[in-house]
């Protein structure tokens, strides 16, 4: 690779142009490098968040699945019309939950007015 002061050197023994051509150069070499830095990180970053993304979900799942568990282990040994009823209204508390959660993950831009 070809440091930098020796393409200074070299270029000083030409007139006062090419050694700016060469700085300008270097300079625009340097800004592409960092952007490509840049560009790494905040790929990274997405990874990272997609990735505790994913574990939140998947933790929300579980708890969804433990909590519906417990709801039929409570209701095994009860009449059966009363479980019928008690997982309707555990399925409309879910869905209105989840009708909430929704509202609340829309971007600003996106909520209507009524």
């Amino acid at each position: 690779m070809i440091s930098f002061s020796s393409l200074l050197s070299v270029a000083s023994f030409g007139d006062h142009s090419e050694a700016d051509v060469v700085s300008e150069a270097i300079e625009a070499l340097s800004d592409e490098e960092e952007e490509y830095r840049r560009c790494n990180e905040l790929e990274e970053e997405e990874r990272k968040l997609a990735k505790t993304l994913e574990y939140q979900r998947r933790i929300e799942n579980e708890a969804k699945e433990k909590h519906i568990a417990e709801q039929k282990k409570k209701y095994s040994c009860s009449d059966p019309m009363n479980v019928t009823e008690a997982v309707y209204d555990d399925c409309i508390e879910n869905f209105f939950d989840d009708a909430d959660l929704q509202e609340q993950e829309k971007p600003i831009n996106q909520v209507t007015i009524e």
